[in-house]
């Protein structure tokens, strides 16, 4: 199996001859990790710009007397350039979250950092070092959380170029923390995971310079696990899907098992990407399996299904979920799906 790189390709050598299930499981992991040196391999866009840093909350002292506190003016959103080539900012704006087009004639080089505020004098007076600023910008952050858009100009068209849900996180809520992007590759996930992006490790930020918790080798991220149908029959499959963020993946794996009393013992599948056997379209980023396995036992009505997700990288493993909605970190979690019979009935 020949794998396209940089200057050239790396060549896989089989020599052992598989048959049978063994065989498509095999060629289906073989293909799994040609796809993952493909994208470790692939050379960066010239142009990749990403939403690096945000600074929703910033701290903000209010007297006793005021009932209701407000935002002040030093939010702020920094933008990197994560690509090869100095990229026309001129085609790119922000259009949710916060309003702003850049100025005519304004670029960003490779490796740099542009800072948007609202109002650069309080940005200025709060942040008097950070000279890689505009100000301008329209609308406020939202403290509770929102959606945050860059776009670009396609022809006469605006199309996504970056965007994150970010979530309201305790230790960057009005703290004068920011919330910094562990890594630009974590860049495409369009939702706040569980180590994609972390609190600040300095207070006010780092607006305009490398994030305090830039991670070159970051351990993967996995979000959006879901489950298709929610309430699968008896005796029925469930499709597992969950979206994984890593440039250097070697392996994604289901753990599960039926929680009766006592709990089944642990079962092992490998999750794939590859547009077969219920995944969508392959490539994409979206892992997938259909539970319970062909030569499994099938779910009994009222079984519950306890799983875990475990990713490896070359950098580390991690499984999820990681934590939980209480964002206790401390003990391990389980995603669960009850096979049963729909009985309730829908209410106009």
């Amino acid at each position: 199996m020949e794998v396209p790189g940089k200057g050239g390709s790396l060549l896989l050598i089989m020599k052992r001859t598989y048959t049978g299930p063994v065989a498509l499981q095999f060629m289906r992991r073989a293909a799994q990790f040609a796809s993952a040196l493909a994208l470790l391999c692939a050379t960066p866009l010239a142009a990749d710009l990403v939403i690096n840093e945000i600074m929703y909350a910033p701290y903000e002292p209010w007297p006793m007397s005021q009932e209701f506190p407000t935002t002040n003016r030093t939010e702020y959103v920094e933008i990197y350039n994560a690509g090869t080539g100095t990229v026309d900012l001129t085609n790119y704006r922000l259009d949710n979250g916060l309003s702003f087009d850049f100025p005519a004639s304004s670029t960003l080089a490779p490796g740099a950092y542009i800072v948007v505020a609202e109002n650069l004098q309080a940005f200025t007076n709060a942040y008097p070092a950070v000279a890689n600023v505009v100000g301008g910008a329209g609308g406020r952050l939202n403290n509770g959380g929102e959606r945050l858009t860059l776009s670009r100009r396609e022809g006469g068209n605006w199309v996504t170029a970056d965007t994150i849900r970010y979530l309201d996180d305790p230790g960057s809520d009005g703290t004068g923390y920011s919330l910094e992007l562990v890594n630009p590759s974590l860049a495409h996930l369009r939702n706040q995971y569980y180590g994609d992006w972390v609190t600040s490790l300095t207070i006010s930020g780092t607006p305009g310079v490398v994030n305090s918790t830039f991670d070159a080798t970051p351990p993967p991220v996995l979000g959006d696990v879901r489950q298709e149908p929610p309430l699968p029959h008896a005796g029925g499959v469930v499709l597992i899907e969950a979206t994984v963020a890593t440039n250097d993946l070697l392996d994604i794996t289901i753990r599960y098992r039926v929680t009766d009393s006592p709990a089944g013992n642990w079962s092992n599948r490998v999750m794939l990407d590859d547009g077969e056997f219920g995944d969508t379209v392959p490539g994409d980023g979206v892992y997938s399996l259909e539970l319970p396995f062909v030569t499994d036992t099938p779910m009994l009505e009222g079984d519950v299904m306890e799983f875990q997700i475990d990713v490896t990288t070359t950098h580390g493993s991690r499984t999820f979920p990681a934590t939980n909605r209480s964002r206790f970190v401390s003990a391990p979690f389980s995603y669960h799906c009850k096979f049963a019979e729909d009985t309730y009935s829908d209410v106009a």
